[in-house]
């Protein structure tokens, strides 16, 4: 479901000068105040390491940490501090998703050579660790932060062909 719910968004992505998703303000709050809520650094770390130890795969985009794949390791927690720094850039204003994830859509496409797949199980850690971490969680927020979730992994793999 994840994956269909991911070639709709892309499909949307492609058609220029249309908004990317439709959100309500309701979303809007929701989103915007569970990932500002966020450590980056902590948070980060810990969805990282949960993709290392689910899908232990995942560890070869990462040699330059050196066999260090725990959320207290420096390397892991300054990584996630920077996917969740960017994750709460998009929160702040989703409408400009596509323009947030440019940069970076591009070169994890063209430079580090990341299977875009694996966007889509770190974003599944991130909501796990949201789940367990952020209190009110009901279905209806994690439809919200999932959609969130999706969009940006959609903009994130827009470069790739």
């Amino acid at each position: 479901q994840l994956s269909s719910s991911i070639i709709l968004i892309r499909l949307s992505l492609q058609k220029r000068g249309r908004k990317m998703v439709q959100w309500s303000q309701a979303e809007l709050d929701v989103i915007q105040g569970k990932w500002a809520a966020l450590d980056p650094e902590k948070f980060g770390g810990k969805a990282l390491a949960r993709m290392f130890v689910v899908y232990p795969w995942t560890k070869r985009y990462f040699g330059k940490f050196g066999g260090r794949f725990k959320a207290s390791d420096p390397v892991v927690m300054e990584h996630g501090a920077k996917v969740m720094g960017k994750m709460q850039v998009a929160a702040k204003d989703p409408e400009k998703i596509k323009e947030i994830f440019e940069y970076l859509s591009k070169r994890h496409s063209d430079t580090i050579h990341v299977d875009p797949e694996n966007f889509k199980l770190l974003g599944s850690c991130m909501l796990v660790e949201m789940a367990m971490t952020k209190g009110d969680w009901s279905p209806e927020i994690e439809a919200i932060n999932r959609k969130f979730v999706d969009v940006s992994i959609a903009a994130l793999s827009r470069k790739y062909h």
